[in-house]
């Protein structure tokens, strides 16, 4: 309205984003913000002080987010029964808690999953857990500017994701993992592939 575009003339306040995929939607939801109003600066973690080590044997998995349907935890197991019937070995660390967490682990039950999956709840220390992994894997629907896929890469993890939001933005390219950045209409058989 008439009131709040003569304030924001007024004020000209400036916004700080930390992607260029939100700083799309930003401006796509509040049409009075000018182009030039926001400016994107990208979070950064520090690398960890000493490099990763060789790959572990079972393959050390891990995924850091809330457990919600909208992160893609289900889709993942549908994957990770696939790659056990396949033969792999591997243990997935899942941390987080959230509204799905109970469904979570009947269908890891039904999926006879129970000696893969380690479930850690909420963890006041993320990067702790992504130490000595080696696959950092986030299977969300929907994803800002993911901090946790910015630690896991700090941490030498080699990243698996599908590619929503600002995850392309965050992403090593040209490094030989561009096919581990994953189509989500590819679904749990482009998770399994990759």
């Amino acid at each position: 309205g008439l009131k709040v575009r003569l304030l924001h003339n007024w004020i000209r306040p400036r916004y700080l984003v930390p992607c260029r995929t939100i700083k799309d939607e930003f401006l796509a939801a509040l049409p009075f913000v000018r182009w030039n109003e926001v400016k994107v600066v990208y979070n950064g973690k520090s690398p960890a002080t000493t490099p990763a080590g060789s790959v572990s044997s079972p393959l050390e998995m891990v995924s850091i987010s809330q457990l919600s349907r909208s992160k893609g935890h289900l889709e993942m197991l549908t994957a990770m029964a696939e790659l056990k019937r396949r033969g792999h070995a591997f243990h997935w660390h899942v941390a987080g808690t959230g509204q799905c967490e109970e469904e979570l682990k009947r269908h890891t039950r039904f999926l006879g999953l129970e000696s893969e999956v380690v479930w850690h709840g909420f963890l006041d220390d993320a990067r702790a857990l992504l130490r000595g992994k080696d696959v950092f894997i986030l299977p969300s629907h929907s994803e800002g500017f993911p901090n946790s896929l910015l630690e896991a890469l700090a941490e030498g993890l080699v990243p698996l994701a599908y590619e929503v939001g600002g995850v392309g933005e965050a992403w090593p390219r040209g490094i030989g993992i561009d096919n581990l950045l994953v189509p989500p209409v590819s679904g749990p058989d482009g998770l399994a592939l990759a």
